[in-house]
């Protein structure tokens, strides 16, 4: 069963994080783990993130947020920055927020190149746009 999509006030919890993910010289990574140990063996890397995204991700997570139907919505949804922030559905963005998300739990570091990459600044603008359009 889909929960229903994010209200306007989760809408304005969510764009908080524009100026915290996007500010002068942020890093959303404090440090990498793992790595080569002192034995010589290799641990393989993980993020230790800033507490920005830690709050991002958990906002995030949250159910109105969710797309237990991500990876079949993903076939209809334009993953451009540009399309995204100017035409992009709360639908559509719950289902790139989904992905931005849990591909985390198959790639290390995957929230940061989203991002680095521009995918979650086009995400909280296109939410601004919206908040601006139910004023």
């Amino acid at each position: 069963m889909e929960t229903p999509l994010p209200s306007k006030k989760e809408i304005e919890e969510m764009v908080q994080f524009l100026p915290r993910l996007y500010s002068e010289g942020f890093n959303p990574v404090k440090k990498w783990g793992g790595g080569v140990q002192e034995d010589g063996s290799l641990v393989v890397p993980w993020p230790e993130y800033d507490d920005a995204v830690d709050a991002f991700r958990q906002e995030a997570t949250k159910d109105c947020w969710r797309d237990t139907n991500y990876t079949s919505n993903m076939e209809n949804v334009n993953f451009e920055n540009d399309e995204i922030e100017k035409s992009a559905t709360l639908e559509e963005i719950r289902t790139i927020l989904t992905f931005c998300i849990r591909g985390e739990r198959f790639c290390d570091g995957h929230i940061t190149a989203k991002i680095k990459g521009g995918t979650i600044k086009a995400i909280l603008k296109r939410l601004e746009i919206i908040l601006d359009e139910t004023a």
